[in-house]
């Protein structure tokens, strides 16, 4: 097969979108031909003009017409078209499918409407009724819609959209793996996202407070970058927890597994995940999770077994959690045993194969 991964978002971005895309197409690649077309330059991508989005000059927002793009995807003899975003380049990449009458999948990994505040927080209630319809308008135009977990698709299905599946992202299982003991005696609790409202770090920051009364050297890493990283240093401060949490920023990828390998938990309050790849990536280096009962984590974690699921926004709970596992050396080795063995279920070898078989549903 031919295939076109159309992507709004892509390198040098660092978000689980563009992992996972790039999961996807290296493991497409061993027997089919992949395109990938975004708005930034880089080796692997096909890219277009462009200019930043004024929200975050790091995102860029691609300008070419659907017309345009279909002469490139007739060109290349592309077969099927997979849209993994839902902007600019997304719209003209199912525009061209139509023009072509090719079939296009479109795959739902942000919970759009959900993040409107970035845009105004005073018009958080109109925005999230537009973002909605303009879902259902999108997604509404593909042969088929993909999700990454159960509680999306039933989320989607509910508010209208037909031929929704579910095939989760991928994780490769042989580049997140288990490394040596954690190197300090000292805790550790990783945290790796977006720092954007959404995220709900604030409940990580409070349930901090209870597990430092316990163990008062325990590190609290926190690795990327986002709009409201700032207010969440304030937070830290404000509580007189600077000397235990650690903001990293963004990190190389190598350093990311290290981070991976060397924490004792992994922590991800985040109750707006569609499917929470970082979680994954972090069963596969076998470390127990504990995160929000919401959403996509419902799928990813199993409560009492690979982690804990905790009420999301209850930061009593979470700390209750974390120190369970901080005190029990045996239970968090066999939970992150389990965890490993479930991060296997999400291989990409596994979920490239589900993408192939569903591409081939589709072409008849």
């Amino acid at each position: 097969m031919k295939i076109a991964l159309v992507t709004d978002t892509y390198h040098p971005q660092v978000n689980g979108v563009v992992s996972s895309v790039d999961t996807i197409a290296e493991e497409l690649e061993k027997e089919h031909e992949v395109h990938i077309f975004a708005p930034t330059r880089s080796e692997r991508a096909y890219s277009f003009n462009s200019f930043p989005f004024y929200l975050w000059p790091d995102y860029r927002i691609a300008y070419v017409r659907a017309k345009t793009l279909a002469k490139i995807f007739e060109e290349k003899d592309i077969e099927i078209i997979h849209v993994h975003t839902p902007f600019s380049l997304g719209v003209s990449g199912v525009g061209a499918a139509r023009h072509l009458t090719l079939p296009a999948v479109g795959t739902f990994h942000t919970l759009l409407p959900e993040y409107t505040h970035y845009i105004s927080e005073t018009l958080g209630l109109l925005l999230r009724r537009f973002g909605w319809r303009y879902v259902n308008w999108f997604y509404g135009r593909f042969n088929a819609v993909t999700v990454p977990s159960t509680p999306i698709k039933e989320s989607l299905v509910k508010r209208g959209l037909k031929n929704v599946h579910v095939i989760p992202n991928a994780v490769n299982v042989d580049l997140f793996h288990p490394g040596k003991e954690p190197p300090s005696s000292d805790p550790c609790i990783l945290f790796v996202g977006r720092l954007g409202k959404e995220k709900r770090l604030e409940v990580l920051i409070d349930a901090a407070s209870s597990v430092l009364e316990e163990y008062p050297k325990a590190k609290f890493q926190i690795i990327g970058r986002g709009i409201h990283e700032d207010w969440y240093k304030k937070i830290v401060k404000e509580k007189g927890l600077s000397n235990n949490f650690v903001f990293e920023g963004y990190v190389s990828s190598p350093d990311l597994i290290k981070a991976y390998q060397e924490c004792d938990i992994f922590a991800i309050p985040s109750d707006t995940e569609t499917q929470g790849l970082v979680t994954l990536e972090a069963m596969a280096c076998e470390k127990p999770v504990i995160g929000a009962n919401a959403l996509g984590l419902k799928d990813v974690i199993t409560h009492e077994v690979d982690g804990y699921l905790f009420q999301p926004g209850n930061s009593s709970e979470l700390s209750d959690y974390l120190l369970q596992l901080l005190e029990d050396d045996k239970q968090r080795r066999e939970m992150g045993k389990k965890a490993r063995e479930k991060a296997k279920e999400f291989s990409a070898e596994r979920i490239g194969g589900q993408w192939v078989n569903f591409y081939s549903s589709l072409l008849g």
